[in-house]
């Protein structure tokens, strides 16, 4: 396969390579730019973070139209669901000067989370007229969840970010100049268009300040009514992205797999919300170690928040109910109740909660102010001693934890696969560049294993298209394909193993491996083939795979014998676990046979399927203890788009020894994949 590369962006050529700007990374507020590449590692350098700058470079192809034809589009589709928005443009200016990097991606996300730091700064020096601001720009570096993702180009840090300036104009409108409320509404719209959860962060957190200083807005209420005015203005590019795409706002909570949209009552659902909420604002889950969260989305051995600023958060939240009659505490006890709100729709998160980083070092800069305060007044220490010290303490322990990060981080975490830290993206792309530019005509197949939306990672990294196949050896073990002994396949540790183990190829040649952080084996590059006699070795198993096999489960206290063709997911008890999240799936055969024998007949006037949502034929049939037919069901079921539940009416109730299923996918040819769910006897 010939070596192809994406032409560079537009202004890539005039203005040559990007700097490094290491500058940045030599004070607190722009450590998070020291190393960008190597912490997070580069394997969580994957699809939310390529896909931002992969959207802007397909904007700027398409003629700033998005995938659905929309010029400047509201918002951007990743994987199926809308979720992108702000976090894409914001990728747009450094895409077209510097072209694809992840220090580029990275360094832009960051930069852009200066804004909270300044925002916290300007609300601690403008609102709160406190002698110590800085504080605010020191605490938020020293917070470890904030200082990860903020190294990222997830869209969460940027949401928070314009939140942060949000809540500080809001104050300047509150305690200053009313006309502060114009940059408020738009930053707020910022936030909004920035991440899904925020969306209902910022609607809650707006509601609550209208309820809150309704007498004020009443008063201030020919500035409010423009400022309502800009917000139907802002909110024109939401309501054109509901009225071309309706349903979508359901749609991604059901694809992110919402209780809302579970099978259960409604009262189990606001129980369940309020659970998800309650954890939301629970202090064991935001400063202390634990084991929620996926590891990519952690320190090892920190809480999300510093576990050591727990006592001094709770004295500032302290401070801020004593003063519950000031607009601008009253706001920021607003901005933490409303930070897990937009969660608590599915299942909590950190990066769905991120917002909750502001108020926290709000109440940890107040309390820290006052204490220097009373320190001053009441101790008479030296102002200038208390703020150097201060000041040095949060600097040194901001680049402690950066060091710890860079140097011991690699090996926090030590699965590097596609449940842990998804290894990979940086280092065996340029392996793969560097096979491509020594052996131009190479086709090789990288394995898509190691990570989520691993095409994605392939985009960014080796250009459009991506020269090289993104499959797996699996493909070849299941299925007999076209091998060629010049094919390169680059295959994760567990794909190489099942190559060995499957007896299926021979002069297996390994011509590169690259390590994990840890010095395990990462990905192996390997030339094979098939041995001499792989078309029998296929006909045996694909036999097999349509031959019946026995086991038994429990229905309904009895041991039943089950008869099928083999399952590649699943086993025959998740057929009646009355659970809709296991399922079995055929291995190949289509139509699916599913048999049961029952010890003693039963009495049944039904069969129920959870099925997919692919067009279905389906056959019942039943039997007797004599093994003579008493009644045959046939039915077909259209396509929708959700797997659901059909049902099987028998003409009146009989007495069944045994059942027989069929289960067809009616537009697809054998070999094929059958999903059942679930499967009730009426």
């Amino acid at each position: 396969m010939a070596r192809t590369t994406s032409p560079a962006p537009p202004l890539a050529a005039a203005m040559g390579e990007i700097p490094r700007l290491a500058h940045l990374g030599k004070s607190p507020a722009g450590a998070g730019l020291a190393g960008l590449p190597a912490y997070p590692l580069h394997p969580h350098f994957f699809t939310d973070e390529a896909v931002q700058t992969l959207l802007a470079s397909d904007l700027v192809r398409d003629g700033f139209k998005g995938y659905d034809g929309i010029l400047l589009p509201t918002y951007f589709s990743n994987y199926g669901k809308y979720s992108l928005g702000t976090s894409v443009y914001l990728q747009l200016i450094p895409y077209l000067l510097f072209g694809r990097s992840i220090w580029v991606t990275r360094a832009t996300a960051a930069l852009a989370t200066l804004l909270a730091a300044g925002s916290l700064y300007l609300i601690l020096k403008k609102v709160f007229h406190s002698t110590s601001p800085w504080l605010g720009i020191l605490i938020l570096a020293a917070t470890p969840v904030w200082f990860l993702h903020s190294r990222t180009a997830f869209e969460t840090c940027l949401a928070s970010s314009f939140y942060a300036a949000f809540l500080y104009f809001y104050l300047r409108y509150r305690t200053d100049r009313p006309q502060h409320l114009y940059p408020a509404v738009a930053v707020a719209a910022l936030a909004f268009y920035s991440y899904n959860p925020t969306r209902v962060v910022v609607a809650l957190t707006a509601v609550l300040l209208l309820i809150s200083d309704f007498r004020y807005h009443w008063q201030q209420r020919k500035v409010v009514l423009i400022g309502l005015g800009l917000t139907a203005l802002l909110a024109l590019p939401y309501l054109r992205f509901l009225l071309a795409h309706q349903g979508e706002s359901f749609k991604h909570l059901q694809m992110i797999g919402s209780y809302w949209f579970q099978p259960i009552s409604i009262g189990e659902k606001l129980q369940q919300f309020t659970g998800e909420y309650s954890q939301g604002l629970n202090p064991i889950y935001w400063y202390f170690p634990n084991d929620d969260e996926l590891p990519r989305h952690v320190m090892n051995g920190y809480g999300h928040l510093l576990w050591a600023s727990l006592p001094i958060m709770l004295a500032g939240l302290g401070l801020t109910l004593r003063k519950i009659k000031s607009p601008a505490h009253r706001a920021i006890l607003i901005a933490l109740i409303a930070a897990p709100s937009g969660a608590a729709l599915v299942d909590l998160g950190t990066t769905r909660s991120m917002t909750i980083v502001i108020p926290h070092v709000l109440f940890c800069a107040l309390a820290l102010s006052a204490g220097l305060n009373w320190l001053e007044t009441r101790r008479h220490w030296p102002r200038l001693a208390l703020n150097l010290s201060m000041f040095t303490l949060l600097t040194i322990f901001s680049f402690w934890m950066m060091n710890n990060a860079l140097t011991d981080g690699p090996l926090w975490y030590q699965d590097y696969s596609l449940t842990g830290m998804q290894y990979g993206a940086q280092e065996m792309f340029a392996a793969v560049q560097e096979t491509l530019e020594q052996q131009p005509d190479t086709e090789i197949s990288v394995s898509p294993s190691w990570a989520n939306g691993s095409d994605i990672v392939a985009r960014f990294m080796l250009g459009d298209p991506p020269p090289v196949l993104m499959e797996s050896i699996y493909g070849y073990i299941d299925d007999p394909k076209d091998l060629s002994p010049e094919r390169l396949f680059v295959m994760i540790p567990e794909e190489y193993q099942t190559v060995l183990e499957s007896g299926k190829f021979t002069d297996i040649q390994v011509m590169r491996t690259l390590p994990y952080p840890n010095g395990d084996p990462g990905f192996y590059f390997v030339h094979l083939r098939y041995v001499d006699d792989i078309d029998q070795i296929f006909e045996e198993e694909q036999q097999a795979l349509y031959t019946l096999q026995s086991t038994s489960t429990i229905w309904n206290d009895q041991e039943i014998e089950v008869r099928s063709q083999a399952f590649d997911m699943g086993e025959a008890r998740h057929l009646f676990d009355n659970d809709l999240h296991t399922f079995i799936r055929s291995a190949a055969a289509n139509p699916l046979q599913i048999q049961f024998t029952f010890p003693q007949p039963v009495s049944v006037s039904a069969v129920n399927v959870y099925i997919g949502g692919a067009p279905t034929n389906m056959i019942v049939q039943a039997y007797d203890a004599d093994g003579k037919l008493l009644e045959t069901l046939t039915e077909s079921y259209p396509g929708v788009p959700d797997p659901r539940e059909v049902t099987l009416n028998f003409s009146a109730p009989l007495q069944a020894a045994a059942l027989h299923l069929s289960i067809e996918n009616a537009d697809e040819a054998a070999p094929s994949h059958v999903h059942v769910w679930e499967i009730w006897l009426r």
